[in-house]
């Protein structure tokens, strides 16, 4: 009697052990089987998505561009032209170089570029024809506060309505002229402070217009009681000043669908050169010192980017541009006939580090 009771609860057993088993085995099938039916998904939809994004792809767009090359202060698109950041956005970009912005412009009259790098001021006289499509350059305004009668004509700034603006500043359209913008910005603040240039540039939020004690970048410019205007790219600048450099097209070809994806584009372009000046401050260094001995930028273009190195301390402080180191890069400049690169990117690092 006791072994068929035995043999009754080991029958029990086995199947409780066959049952558990049989349990087992089926979540693990349905745990793999569920793992194929995901890794098939998630295949289709990896397939779908590269199909898609192939589908997706750009097509290229012809951008000619005629260039005033009077000013050579254009590091923002010169640096996205040679770092090929319009290729990357499926442009392919053709300069063209004009004698002035008048020059680009009729290019864009004739059909003969779609867009115009020049100055903003002779939009001012062009009506409604055209349109800013992007800022090159920024304009700001600098000032001295050695008499009463330049701390009036800072705070008549603020009530103008039209300009340009004539001060007696030292000649040449580019510095006379404050361009439009700044007075239809209803935020536009004027402040009138006794502050260096070197507390100018620890301010967080400067104004557009700052009278200052110093009258700008370097030690060297003088401007007794006058006011004066200072131009900066874009990228190494501020933001909060007006522009003074832009690319600009017909209002006509922005309408167009191609106009409309170009200025997309052309916009991707140049946010993509300005974080490679802040995040690459000694490489575009560089590559100012060599389009400066080589006559395409200006000294005021290197001031401008060393100043904003130190700002950002990437260099040190002892770099900062000063009027003795002024006349040594225009002395460096004649000596780099042989336009040998290596000869003057060395003979820049002599000059800034003994500067």
């Amino acid at each position: 009697m006791m072994q068929k009771i035995f043999k009754r609860l080991g029958n029990h057993q086995g199947a409780g052990r066959l049952g558990g088993l049989l349990i087992v085995g089926g979540i693990f099938t349905v745990v793999f089987v569920g793992l194929v039916i995901t890794v098939i998904y998630l295949s289709k939809r990896e397939k779908e998505k590269v199909q898609g994004e192939k589908k997706e792809t750009k097509a290229t767009i012809l951008l000619t561009v005629a260039v005033d090359s009077q000013k050579v202060t254009d590091v923002l698109f010169d640096t996205a032209l040679k770092k090929e950041f319009f290729s990357q956005e499926s442009l392919q970009v053709k300069d063209v170089r004009k004698a002035s912005s008048q020059e680009a412009l009729d290019s864009l009259e004739k059909g003969e570029a779609q867009v115009a790098l020049i100055d903003v001021a002779p939009l001012l006289d062009k009506g409604g024809g055209y349109r800013l499509v992007a800022p090159i350059g920024h304009l700001l305004l600098w000032g001295v506060t050695k008499n009463e009668r330049v701390a009036e004509e800072a705070k008549d700034l603020a009530s103008l309505s039209a300009y340009p603006l004539l001060s007696d500043a030292r000649e040449g359209e580019e510095n006379r002229i404050l361009l439009d913008g700044l007075a239809h910005q209803a935020h536009a603040t004027i402040r009138y402070d006794q502050v260096d240039h070197q507390e100018f540039f620890r301010l967080k939020q400067p104004p557009e217009i700052l009278l200052t004690a110093e009258p700008g970048i370097s030690q060297g410019l003088k401007y007794g009681g006058k006011v004066c205007f200072r131009i900066t790219p874009a990228a190494l600048g501020l933001p909060s000043s007006p522009p003074t450099r832009c690319l600009a097209a017909k209002l006509s070809y922005l309408q167009g669908k191609e106009g409309e994806e170009a200025t997309l584009r052309l916009r991707a372009a140049l946010k993509k050169a300005s974080d490679l000046i802040y995040t690459n401050p000694m490489g575009i260094l560089n590559d100012v010192l060599y389009n400066v001995y080589f006559g395409q930028y200006d000294l005021e273009v290197l001031a401008e980017v060393i100043q904003r190195l130190v700002q950002e301390k990437a260099i040190p402080r002892e770099m900062e541009v000063s009027s003795p180191l002024f006349m040594q890069l225009a002395r460096a400049q004649l000596k780099a006939q042989g336009k040998d690169g290596a000869q003057a990117e060395g003979l820049a690092s002599q000059i800034l580090w003994k500067g």
